[in-house]
């Protein structure tokens, strides 16, 4: 079973607060709780999209790279609406989905999630739905834009473990 892991952690600091150097690194804790669980993701236009623009001579969009949020909350995966209209994606469809805010109806996209620099394989989606993200960015990570969420339809291909006290999350899958 392959396995994707990420763990937040860092050199213990001094009461002054710098680091103690050629000590060895102790997990951060708040850092996962402050990021939660975020793994690099490229967005791109599905498969037969890009083929079709191939098969008339047009160049696929470049993909839109950033970071996705696992959110057990969810149900259903999102894309910022920034990166769909960087995309052209075109809408195949609307969801009515159940937010804090109460119902709404979003729309619904197809694409592709690449994961860049991880061994977990891409995802080709029929039904991805467009969220507004609005500036989001995760700071401990490079100050990486936040541009999808993974929801509990791509989780139940996977074994999710969360592990605050040594701020660590593992994918099994």
């Amino acid at each position: 079973m392959p396995i994707f892991e990420f763990g937040f952690s860092g050199l213990p600091t001094k009461p002054d607060g710098s680091p103690q150097l050629g000590a060895r690194q102790v997990p951060i804790p708040q850092a996962l709780q402050q990021c939660g669980p975020c793994i690099p993701v490229q967005i791109s236009i599905a498969a037969k999209v890009a083929a079709a623009l191939q098969k008339v001579g047009s160049a696929a969009p470049p993909p839109q790279n950033g970071l996705a949020l696992i959110d057990t909350g969810a149900t259903i995966s999102g894309v910022d609406a920034r990166a769909v209209q960087a995309l052209g994606l075109q809408p195949i469809g609307v969801k009515k989905v159940f937010t804090a805010r109460g119902a709404a109806q979003q729309p619904v996209y197809a694409a592709t999630f690449a994961f860049p620099n991880t061994n977990i394989p891409a995802i080709n989606f029929g039904e991805l739905l467009g969220v507004d993200l609005a500036d989001q960015r995760i700071q401990l990570i490079g100050n990486q834009p936040l541009i999808a969420v993974i929801g509990r339809e791509i989780l139940a291909n996977f074994l999710l473990i969360y592990n605050g006290r040594m701020a660590r999350f593992t994918l099994a899958f």
